[in-house]
């Protein structure tokens, strides 16, 4: 496909940090794009290096979605190929919704191009399945109250009453609210938490401790943003804690 004749804003998921996670339409995309617009610190800089063709190349953590949105505008209007490159996957906390909704109010065609997320990166380097045959056959992925308040049913002390997988976004910074979160949803102090930092970067890292220890091994560790929070089955089933049934997909079905 010609991205040019396409004539779109390209909104861009990277991946979650390793440059051999890109798809191949978002490498095609990096490779091309005249103006560009990515998400800081957030995505790894070998990444950003694939971008050489880019006349304008603006680091959006000090925009406004108001700024992002004229950049944007303004290179699909000269018909220059235009990208808005997000870490991960950009429908998961991508802070998209103002910059579509003004595109479709000006008419102005987008596309938006998955990455892997550092949902499924996390669990990749944990060796885990986040689904559990009968203990987990939901994944719950949420964060914890911040600046974008969140509705009371949906805090982790509700969310946690469902006893299923839970991967905890944008949340390393708030290591003690999680943890008294979860224990007023009924986890145990005991319970496994399973973090992961920079999944899939140089400088990843990764560990596993009580939920007790949560907040103590963030700071120890130096980890206050950038990372996956895993709780819930897939951690205690890698443990061995507790152990799923047969699959129903693979099982012996005779």
């Amino acid at each position: 496909m010609n991205l040019h004749q396409r004539r779109a804003v390209y909104i861009v998921g990277c991946g979650p940090g390793d440059v051999e996670l890109l798809t191949i339409k978002a490498y095609n995309i990096l490779t091309s794009a005249q103006v560009l617009v990515y998400t800081g610190s957030l995505i790894n800089p070998d990444i950003l290096k694939l971008a050489k063709r880019a006349e304008v190349m603006l680091n959006s953590a000090n925009m406004s979605w108001r700024e992002i949105l004229e950049v944007l505008v303004a290179g699909y209007n000269q018909g220059k190929l235009t990208a808005w490159a997000h870490d991960g996957d950009p429908t998961i906390y991508g802070g998209l919704w103002e910059v579509i909704l003004a595109l479709r109010e000006n008419g102005i065609p987008y596309e938006i191009v998955p990455g892997v997320s550092s949902v499924a990166a996390s669990a990749a380097r944990l060796g885990v399945e986040l689904t559990v045959p009968y203990y987990s056959q939901s994944v719950i992925i949420t964060r914890p109250h911040g600046r974008t308040p969140l509705r009371s049913e949906e805090r982790l002390s509700q969310l946690a009453k469902h006893h299923s997988t839970m991967v905890i976004l944008l949340g390393a910074h708030a290591g003690e609210a999680i943890k008294n979160e979860l224990l007023a949803g009924n986890f145990d102090l005991e319970d496994h938490v399973a973090v992961v930092y920079h999944a899939t970067w140089g400088d990843e890292k990764k560990f596993i401790c009580r939920l007790e220890e949560l907040p103590l091994k963030l700071r120890e560790r130096g980890v206050t943003r950038s990372a996956t929070i895993v709780v819930g089955p897939a951690v205690e089933a890698l443990l061995g804690a507790i152990k799923p049934t047969t699959s129903k997909v693979y099982g012996d079905h005779k």
